[in-house]
């Protein structure tokens, strides 16, 4: 499977890294969900439950006014 493409941190241009949060087994509660994170500055977005979705997220960018 290919490595999903990450853009850069927006705020500090750190690499972007991508974990899987998963209840442990047995717990009363259950989630599985994907956060992406930079790895310099340490900014993150909400959970999504979908890694493709986290993706779509993380990499959107809004355009510069001139």
């Amino acid at each position: 499977m290919e490595e999903p493409i990450l853009k850069p941190c927006p705020f500090c241009g750190g690499d972007a890294v991508i974990s899987r949060n998963v209840s442990p087994p047995g717990n009363r509660y259950v989630w599985n969900v994907a956060r992406i994170s930079c790895s310099l500055c340490s900014v993150m977005q909400c959970d999504e439950v979908e890694p493709a979705i986290a993706i779509r997220d993380w990499n959107r960018r809004v355009p510069m006014d001139e």
